[in-house]
This record gives structure tokens, sequence and C-alpha cells, in this order.
């Protein structure tokens, strides 16, 4: 699958858990599920990488940034820069082209659970300010799958 800066992320509850679905529709389309609702996800300016938010050229590390930013939404249900308050975005763009990243709740940043470790791990990777140094999707999924792995031989030991 690709993912896109149009990609979509929605978390729904389901018999007491949470369920992460990550399809690639177009949030352009009047059927795109509205910003309103706290299980959505949309790109907006707090999903914009620097180079988006500088008007520079684009590259698959801007869709990199994206995958950063569905991370913190899988992490926290919340969108970044949401833990700050109702910034506007004037004020989210110039964070983001200041290089602030998202503040991680301290329960989460400071985990010991391999699985969010792993997750936060590659988020900050994925929000790497410089493209030339941001890792990409395949990097980022390979290390997110080494976690997995590890996780997977640790539970049938």
């Amino acid at each position: 699958m690709s993912l896109s800066a149009g990609g979509l992320l929605r978390q729904r509850r389901e018999a007491g858990h949470r369920e992460c679905i990550l399809t690639n529709e177009s949030v352009s389309t009047s059927s795109a599920p509205s910003l309103s609702s706290p299980w959505s996800f949309r790109s907006s300016s707090q999903n914009r990488s620097p180079e988006e938010c500088m008007d520079t050229w684009l590259s698959e590390k801007t869709d990199t940034w994206n995958i950063g930013t569905m991370l913190f939404f899988i992490l926290t249900a919340k969108r970044p820069y949401s833990l700050a308050g109702k910034p506007t975005n004037d004020a989210v763009r110039q964070l983001i082209v200041n290089g602030v990243r998202p503040e991680l709740p301290p329960d989460i940043a400071g985990s010991d659970d391999v699985a969010i470790r792993a997750m936060v791990t590659e988020m900050y990777h994925a929000l790497e300010y410089d493209p030339r140094t941001r890792r990409d999707a395949h990097q980022i999924y390979k290390n997110l799958a080494q976690a997995v792995e590890q996780i997977s031989k640790t539970d049938t030991s």
C-alpha cells in the first residue's frame, strides 16, 4: 500500500478496544470524516511537513513525515500539537517551521513497553525536521517489523 499526504487513519472503539484502520482514501472527497469526530484523522496543518509549510521541494520523505503524525495519533488518539491546547493553523505552521516536534504525554514518552518504545522511536525518526536525514517509510517499516518479531519471540519463550 502506498501512503500519501491524503492518507486517512481512522480509529474506532469496538468491544472496549481500539482498532486502527489505515486506508489510502483521498481526504478531499465529501465522504471523508469530519475533524470534529474524536476518532477521525485527516491531513491538516498539524500534519504538514516542514518542507510543505515552507513551500519547498517535496519528496517521499514528505510522506514519511505523515507516517510520524499517524504514529503520534495512534499513540495518543490526538492530533499532533493538540496536546498544547488549541493552537491556530498559523501557530502550528510556525512550530513546524521552527522544528518543534509535538510532545507526547509523559506516560507514553517514558513507557517501558517494548511496542510503545518502538513506535515512539520510529515516530521521532519520521518527524525528523530535515528530510535529507529523515528515515524513509521502508526503514521505519523494517524497524517496526523487527520490534514485532522481538515481541513475538519474547511472548513465545
